[in-house]
Parts: structure tokens; sequence; C-alpha cells
């Protein structure tokens, strides 16, 4: 790992452990999609992946988009859980 690198990680961890100290009281709430059209082999390979990790489509397409919230420095205190994002960011290794 470069300087660079070890910086950027280390920067990432004081911003997300800040964004999660402030949101440590997050609540689980409903979260409604409709009306999204993909192309069938999109689909094919969504639903080949999700089940390759032994996850639902759904499950799969969440922690896809909170791997790209938290890369984007977004911080997040969970996905399904309040505290389940330690999980993914030991699964991504930022």
């Amino acid at each position: 790992m470069t300087n660079r690198q070890a910086a950027k990680r280390l920067i990432y961890s004081l911003k997300t452990q800040e964004g999660v100290a402030k949101m440590a009281d997050d609540r689980s709430v409903n979260l409604m999609l409709r009306g999204g059209r993909v192309t069938e082999g999109f689909r094919e390979n969504l639903f080949d992946a999700a089940n390759r990790e032994g996850r639902s489509v759904n499950e799969f397409v969440l922690r896809s988009a909170a791997e790209k919230l938290l890369r984007s420095g977004r911080p997040i205190s969970g996905v399904f859980d309040s505290g389940d994002v330690d999980d993914l960011l030991r699964e991504i290794q930022l």
C-alpha cells in the first residue's frame, strides 16, 4: 500500500467514524423502489451474482449501493441495521 492509499484510507476511516457517531440512532425504514426496467442479460447476471453470494436480489442490490456510498466517502451507519456497516467495510476492505 502506498502512502497516498494509506492516507486516503485513514481520512475515510475518520470521516466514517464521525458520521457513524452522528447516526448512532439510525432506525430501520422501508425503501420502496419500482418501475425499474433492465435488459434481460443484466437481470440474469444480477440474479446469478446474488445467488452465488447466497443473498436475495434485493439484499445484493442494496449492499452494492452501500458499497458505492462508502467508497465515495458518504458515512452510513448501516444498511439493514445500524452498525452492520462494519461487516460491509471488512468485506470490501476499505
